[in-house]
């Protein structure tokens, strides 16, 4: 799992967004370390910021999703609650004052490894359900899909769930990159893509609203 923080990782709620920015920035210090074989001053910096960090950040996650009533919420909490028990496990077991291999690789891979996962893949969740119930679509539409996954994507530049940057022109019958009137592998016709004039988005030529700013098409 990458450790660098991009745009794809943006939830476009500022306080969350700054957390998450701040945990993939002492994340990348502590691996940077690792690699430089510094590691063990620096799991010591990481435990004590996550120590307090954690609770703090699943409480805000936790406290917006339940403002917008995200019918996902009591799964959510749940995966929070997992990660903080076995968290205070750890933190006890870094505590006693030796840093042992079983402790370097179960903060790689069960808390470091975890977080990211987390941040990544499970609160993308929440972020692709807000994002398609305040759509111009959201009015029982069916909303915009990936070509390439054909999974409901966000109204942002890649797909939430596969990474495709969303515009691209794929060819819908097999998934390629695709330019011209016909594609290059399977030789499907391609309808044209359309820009909306007001943003400039690029947009699939069946589209009703323009999914950078919400003109209608």
């Amino acid at each position: 799992m990458p450790h660098d923080w991009n745009e794809y990782l943006e939830t476009g709620y500022e306080e969350i967004d700054k957390q998450h920015r701040e945990l993939f920035a002492r994340v990348h210090k502590y691996v940077r370390a690792i690699s430089d074989e510094r590691g063990d001053e620096e799991i010591d910096q990481l435990f004590k910021f996550l120590k307090d960090y954690v609770s703090y950040h699943f409480s805000t996650e936790e406290a917006l999703l339940a403002s917008k009533s995200y019918p996902d919420l009591p799964k959510h909490h749940s995966q929070h609650v997992y990660f903080l028990k076995r968290f205070q496990e750890l933190y006890r077991e870094y505590e006693t004052g030796q840093i042992t291999e079983h402790l370097k690789l179960a903060l790689h891979k069960e808390v470091v490894g975890w977080l990211m996962n987390h941040v990544a893949r499970t609160d993308k969740e929440w972020v692709t359900y807000f994002q398609t119930q305040s759509s111009p679509n959201a009015g029982g539409s069916e909303p915009r899909r990936c070509p390439k996954c054909g999974k409901p994507a966000s109204a942002g530049k890649f797909c939430n769930f596969c990474g495709t940057n969303l515009d691209e022109k794929l060819c819908p019958k097999c998934g390629a990159k695709a330019e011209g009137k016909f594609c290059g592998v399977c030789g499907a016709q391609l309808a044209a893509n359309v820009r909306c004039p007001d943003c400039g988005a690029t947009l699939a030529p069946d589209v009703k609203f323009c999914t950078g700013c919400g003109r209608k098409m």
